[in-house]
């Protein structure tokens, strides 16, 4: 019930026609050595978004990563228990030109 509460709160962030990311994440051991940016940079290199890229996190420690990729914080809201930020990552111009 919490993460349908959660997904309902933020899904009125989202930029119109943006993708949203939902979940990504390493194993617990590969975390803190460049296994989370690695995926982050191939996903982001290899989906096209010509809205962009939505996502919410309710990691503080994820923002600086996400910002990194190029993504700015739309929003800081309370889901309550949780603080949640909403980022969003435009499409890189090459995607906006390949989807015309």
């Amino acid at each position: 019930m919490r993460t349908l509460r959660y997904l309902h709160a933020t899904e009125a962030e989202t930029p119109a026609g943006a993708w949203t990311l939902e979940f990504i994440g390493v194993e617990p051991g590969a975390a803190g050595r460049g296994a989370g940016g690695r995926l982050l940079g191939h996903l982001l290199a290899t989906t096209p978004a010509p809205g962009g890229i939505f996502l919410t996190t309710a990691d503080e420690a994820n923002i600086r990563l996400y910002h990194r990729f190029g993504f700015t914080t739309l929003r800081r809201l309370t889901v309550s228990p949780l603080e949640v930020t909403a980022m969003w990552r435009p499409a890189a111009p090459e995607q906006t030109r390949c989807s015309r």
